[in-house]
């Protein structure tokens, strides 16, 4: 919590004790000061599966609780993701947030795994390997099981990685929004803690990545054709 209210602050649209439970940090050598939790505009299409009126809200609750960064691009939804959040943005005051693509400093987009590290699991289109989706569905079983939710341990565990600007996370729904702004806010329950626990020792003991799965997949169907 820093306790201090950030430039882009805005007397009467924000709540202002939820800026100031926020955390600020420098953005590479921008001299920005963005909220440790960033939105991800990538959810706001159909590639995630998301109701229009639900995700304009939650793009406007999440900047009136001190989330300042928005990311997006061309490419989320073929231009559907801008669409989205320039009606979302169209009565909110431009001076509250700062709005770009990546490449500007240390930004971490890969707390969830693309929806990997979910209770709600992966979209259709993960590049993921069938063994990489097993070890999330049975991480996501154990938390189900347990009543928690995988992303809220998986955003928890990331932000503990100190050279990051912010954490960039997708968010359709204003659940989703709660979700990880309790995981900044108000970490993890006791009970929350022991299932992270057993699940680092248990079921995701070693990092895994999918670099190069889909160039390999590809090179695959053409060499069929």
């Amino acid at each position: 919590m820093s306790g201090t209210l950030p430039a882009t602050y805005v007397k009467g649209f924000h709540d202002e004790e939820k800026v100031r439970r926020m955390e600020y940090r420098k953005l590479g050598k921008t001299g920005l000061e963005v909220s440790k939790i960033s939105f991800g505009g990538g959810a706001l299409c159909a590639n995630y599966g998301f109701d229009l009126e639900e995700g304009i809200k939650t793009v406007q609750d999440a900047l009136k609780s001190g989330i300042n960064y928005i990311d997006t691009a061309p490419w989320y939804g073929q231009g559907r993701s801008e669409e989205v959040l320039g009606q979302a943005l169209k009565d909110v005051p431009r001076e509250s947030y700062y709005i770009a693509t990546k490449n500007l400093g240390v930004i971490s987009a890969a707390a969830h795994g693309l929806g990997l590290l979910t209770n709600a699991g992966p979209p259709p289109w993960h590049p993921a390997t069938d063994e990489q989706k097993a070890l999330g569905r049975k991480a996501a079983a154990v938390c189900l099981q347990r009543g928690v939710e995988l992303g809220k341990l998986a955003l928890y565990y990331s932000m503990k990685l100190g050279e990051v600007s912010t954490f960039l996370t997708g968010m359709q729904t204003r659940q989703l929004l709660q979700i990880n702004l309790a995981a900044f806010e108000q970490g993890l329950t006791e009970k929350e803690q022991e299932v992270l626990l057993y699940l680092s020792k248990n079921v995701l003991t070693k990092s895994f990545n999918w670099e190069g799965i889909e160039l390999e997949r590809y090179w695959a169907a053409i060499k069929n054709k």
